[in-house]
């Protein structure tokens, strides 16, 4: 309906379709239908059809799901997992399981939280000005310690913290998908699952493991990530390369491990 959402078919007589105001769907349907599309059109490129089939996601439903992300979920420094105008909150009596911090009106799991900032890349076709304006609000979380289940949103001044209310555990590995978010989507660094070792050429191997999006803008960041073990050598990428304005991804350096 345009309004950014997705939805569940309840299972009543008709399989009626009920709105799910979840960031769960923003997050995986985001990198999902980017990275088929992307898969697209490679084969059309291939079959000589690019630019003559329809986009599996249309700029119009990607920015719909990004101005459901800022409207209903955001919150100054973290993100609630459901939205406050899920139909779940907005019964009488609510039912006590959305007040959880992980998955409820009162945070989100800490995954989530970075893999949100990466969809709002992969709407934007790349371009990762608005994600990164995100991840930077997000920073204080990193001084309650290690990443934790998930990061409580306080209901007057919305400011997050660390929590432990109910079964939610105080550290938890989930919080490493703030690396991937700064290795897969800030630096652009995604090597195929199988990567090719055998590659002759050692920097052509990591300039095809720096997927597409890493031409996208930056936000006007320049930075340097050192010590990245590849299957090519030990590299360092950065974004800024001394230009005026901060832009893609380059190669600053590759070393063999030989």
């Amino acid at each position: 309906g345009g309004a950014g959402t997705w939805g569940c078919l309840y299972p009543d007589k008709e399989y009626s379709l009920v709105p799910v105001r979840h960031i769960v769907d923003f997050v995986y349907v985001s990198r999902g239908l980017a990275l088929a599309s992307k898969a697209c059109a490679a084969i059309d490129k291939a079959y000589g059809l690019a630019g003559n089939s329809t986009p599996l996601f249309p700029p119009a439903i990607a920015g719909a799901m990004s101005l459901f992300f800022h409207d209903e979920l955001r919150t100054p420094s973290w993100t609630r997992a459901l939205s406050l105008y899920d139909e779940l909150n907005l019964k009488v009596p609510r039912p006590r399981s959305i007040l959880r911090p992980d998955h409820g009106i009162t945070g989100a799991f800490d995954a989530w939280a970075a893999l949100a900032v990466e969809a709002l890349a992969y709407n934007d076709e790349g371009d990762w000005d608005e994600a990164l304006e995100v991840l930077r609000s997000m920073a204080a979380a990193t001084q309650d310690g290690p990443f934790g289940q998930a990061h409580e949103v306080t209901e007057m001044t919305q400011s997050a913290f660390k929590t432990t209310r109910g079964f939610t555990r105080f550290a938890a590995d989930n919080g490493g998908s703030f690396g991937e978010v700064i290795l897969r989507g800030v630096f652009a660094y995604n090597p195929p699952f199988l990567a090719p070792v055998e590659e002759t050429k050692a920097f052509k191997g990591l300039e095809r493991a720096i997927q597409d999006g890493g031409q996208g803008a930056r936000g006007g960041l320049f930075a340097t990530l050192e010590g990245l073990r590849t299957p090519w050598g030990m590299a360092s990428l950065e974004i800024g390369g001394g230009e005026e304005e901060s832009g893609g991804v380059q190669i600053k350096d590759l070393k063999s491990y030989t």
